[in-house]
């Protein structure tokens, strides 16, 4: 009985250390995807936040473009209106001196059928 007894004991024995084995064994792999996923994860940080910056780059750029082409736009505008306003000026000066000659000739035809003095009409 002792034999059968110190067989079941190192059978028991062997198999504690195949279990104990195939259980480091686990938790290695455990660890090792773990270590793994941690470096993965790592990665993705490193990635996302390179794309963020990639991103925040090229908005930047938009803005400044947009900005630069606002203000060629806006200095584009306030040329052409100060060119209508000095086209504008220019024709009321005529329209004026058109409208003194027109009344000056008015002048002129009213003193001559009255028999008044031309030279007031200057």
């Amino acid at each position: 009985m002792k034999t059968i007894n110190n067989k079941l004991i190192i059978a028991a024995f062997i198999a504690g250390l195949g279990l104990a084995g195939c259980t480091d064994a686990q938790q290695e792999s455990a660890k090792d995807s773990k270590a793994e996923m941690a470096e993965e994860m790592e990665e993705f940080k490193e990635d996302s936040a390179e794309f963020i910056d990639e991103v925040q780059d090229e908005a930047s750029e938009i803005m400044e473009d947009a900005s630069d082409e606002a203000a060629e736009i806006k200095d584009a505008a306030q040329e052409k209106a100060s060119e209508l306003m000095d086209e504008a000026e220019d024709e009321v000066e005529e329209m004026k001196k058109a409208s003194a000659e027109k009344l000056k000739e008015a002048c002129i035809k009213m003193k001559e059928k009255t028999g008044g003095d031309v030279s007031e009409c200057d």
